[in-house]
């Protein structure tokens, strides 16, 4: 600190290097290594003048000043005299009656500069020259917050700014930011905001709105009138009709229904005989005052999808089968969502309930379900016997290369055709629980065949990464200038780029050795699931359309991170070994991955261990004891420490082939 107000810090020097230029009289040093000279070079203090012009201020309304925390008293022809790079900051109190503001801030200008700033605090970080700040005060104008109605509620509300008072408020020309949720099991027909359908999840104007589930969340920017909302929500019921014509979506695909029955028994198991097939059409309605109105807009079908109940007495008025039957269930895609296209099917598990069987879905229509019972194939006399259904293995892809190997199918039955598809260079294997390989067929763009053995497989993917690498053409990390594949993080980026969990910063630099940021590391598991659709990130800095939005929104949703007290991720910030490990820990919770070697693994050898955060100990813990974190020169864990995008792309090869291998 300077001895005076007539010095001021000016820059350090470390260990004789460059100087660095000072903000504020604080400087940080991480993870020192060796005897370490600072040198602090002070200057003799240069001042400017700093006035404030307060306009329009009624009586109780009041503006305080500091630099550097201690306060100043600028007035308009009465300048106050601050040191060159002081932080100061501007703050007013505008008078409150009955717990309503009577004024509120309408301007704060700085020489002669608008900015944009409507709120009670300006701050301006470091003095650079003479400042004439100016605030101007009007009369308080807010409007009411939505607080919701019969059928839906209002909920997570945020006012930019945040500092007038009623609460139930916004101010004139503030940003209102809330989510609207239907309650019960209903849905928005109608759900528009003054004057904008919300549904169409508009991203441009005043009102935005983004969709998570069945709830929106809406943006009112620059608010200067009452919010018209205009809701409806209404109930919503499955209705299950025999499929008897072909539904218009697929009228190209289909002349006829028995066309269309045809295409789905095809796709139902062997082991269902024809009589035991019921083809039904099954749809989503929404209640109309008394009567109940077919969905046909697939954007009310609600996010996430939803659970089916089909009563046994639906499938068959006579001879109706019980929980004792199996149940195959294939539905028929209508709209191109998941992957598939208008007429593709996929197979769905039901579970059997004492009156219906149930499944989920994320659309509707049509559905073939057939129903079917184990029987032996044993000999001795006497007859009978219904149809046996084939036994299914499994085809085991393992989580990490969930990005780069695809199957049509996770189960087959023996003597099936299984299709795999390969992304990237390298050599696909198939072996058999024995460990003995299946024949492929290679046809072409990354397509492969095998016929399923009697036994479970594994798929394996031998890229570049996984064998020895020279660094040369072929190389992973060749097209990276800035990695030196003499280093030791050489294979694990070759590693994070062959099975697509991390990219390069640029077209031509990898930045191994720069700071991983927080929103990063989310994005790395974020790409490691497959890029699963989640819900939008309520984080107040985290905006919709940052790249790392719906990362977060999945990590938050699945409580693989949980964020900062003040409401903040902080997503550019530079994740710590303790973040790190901690956000590692929760995901694999999410995953129901065992981590208890945690309860076992004691990290008190580390000298540093007692810098580590206490919620953070736990994961720490697992981390070290499942190999997945190691430690550093000197005994250390440094928790606290930052970690380069080369030692989380270790990390990540270790989590793959440790935790998930």
């Amino acid at each position: 600190m300077p001895s005076s107000n007539s010095y001021y810090l000016k820059e350090w020097s470390v260990n004789g290097g460059a100087a660095q230029a000072a903000s504020g009289n604080t400087l940080a040093l991480t993870e020192i290594r060796r005897n370490t000279t600072v040198k602090a070079v002070f200057d003799g203090a240069i001042n400017y003048d700093v006035t404030l012009d307060v306009q329009g201020a009624d009586i109780g309304t009041t503006v305080a000043a500091a630099a550097n925390g201690k306060a100043i008293t600028p007035q308009k022809n009465s300048p106050a005299s601050v040191t060159r790079g002081s932080k100061i900051v501007f703050t007013a109190t505008p008078a409150v009656e009955n717990g309503r503001n009577k004024q509120m801030v309408a301007q704060w200008t700085v020489n002669g500069v608008d900015q944009n700033n409507i709120s009670n605090e300006l701050v301006i970080p470091s003095l650079t020259g003479k400042t004439d700040v100016a605030v101007k005060f009007v009369p308080y104008e807010g409007f009411a917050i939505p607080t919701g109605d019969t059928g839906w509620k209002v909920s997570d509300v945020k006012r930019t700014p945040d500092d007038t008072k009623p609460e139930t408020e916004i101010r004139k020309n503030g940003t209102l930011t809330f989510t609207v949720t239907p309650e019960g099991e209903k849905l928005f027909r109608t759900l528009t905001v003054n004057g904008v359908d919300c549904l169409t999840q508009p991203k441009d104007g005043n009102v935005t709105a983004v969709k998570n589930g069945a709830s929106y969340t809406i943006t009112i920017k620059d608010v200067i009138s009452n919010i018209a909302v205009d809701v409806e929500a209404v109930e919503y019921q499955i209705a299950a009709n025999t499929l008897d014509i072909v539904p218009s979506a697929l009228s190209s695909k289909f002349s006829t229904i028995d066309e269309l029955k045809n295409a789905l028994r095809a796709k139902v198991n062997s082991a269902v005989t024809a009589s035991n097939i019921a083809y039904l059409d099954i749809v989503l309605q929404y209640k109309n005052g008394t009567n109940w109105v077919t969905v046909t807009n697939p954007s009310d079908f609600p996010e996430g999808g939803m659970d089916v109940q089909v009563p046994y007495s639906t499938l068959a008025a006579q001879n109706t089968p019980d929980s004792s039957y199996n149940f195959s269930v294939v539905h028929m895609f209508t709209t191109t969502m998941n992957g598939q296209t208008v007429g593709g099917t996929e197979s769905l598990t039901s579970t059997k309930q004492s009156d219906g069987i149930t499944f989920h879905v994320n659309s509707l229509s049509p559905f073939a379900i057939g129903w079917y019972k184990n029987t032996s194939t044993g000999g001795g006399g006497g007859g009978g016997g219904g149809a046996v259904a084939p036994t299914t293995y499994d085809i085991v892809i393992p989580s990490a290369l969930a990005n780069t190997v695809k199957a049509d199918k996770i189960k087959a039955a023996a003597g099936d055709t299984v299709t795999l598809t390969a992304a990237g260079e390298g050599t696909l294997t198939v072996t058999d629980a024995n460990g003995k390989s299946v024949a492929l067929t290679d046809l072409g763009s990354g397509k492969y065949t095998f016929k399923m053995p009697s036994a479970k497989v594994s798929v394996g993917f031998k890229t570049t990464a996984d064998q020895p690498c020279d660094g040369g053409k072929d190389c992973p990390s060749a097209p990276f200038t800035d990695v030196d594949t003499a280093k030791w993080y050489h294979l694990s980026v070759d590693y994070v780029l062959t099975h697509k969990m991390m990219n390069g910063v640029s077209s031509r630099a990898f930045a191994p050795n720069a700071n991983l940021t927080r929103g990063m590391l989310v994005q790395i598991l974020y790409n490691l699931e497959g890029k699963p659709k989640g819900t939008a990130a309520n984080f107040s800095d985290v905006q919709a359309d940052a790249w790392y939005a719906e990362a977060v929104g999945w990590a938050a949703s699945n409580k693989v991170v949980t964020g900062y007290a003040d409401g903040t991720f902080r997503p550019n910030a530079a994740v710590t070994r303790e973040q790190a490990a901690a956000i590692l820990y929760r995901y694999a919770q999410s995953k129901g991955i065992d981590v208890s070697v945690g309860e076992n693994t004691n990290i008190l050898s580390y000298v540093d261990v007692q810098q580590a955060s206490e919620y953070a100990i736990p994961a720490l813990q697992w981390a070290v004891g499942a190999g997945v974190l190691n430690g550093k020169n000197g005994g250390r864990l440094a928790p606290t420490g930052t970690a380069t995008r080369a030692e989380i792309a270790a990390i990540m090869q270790r989590w793959c082939e440790n935790i998930i291998k």
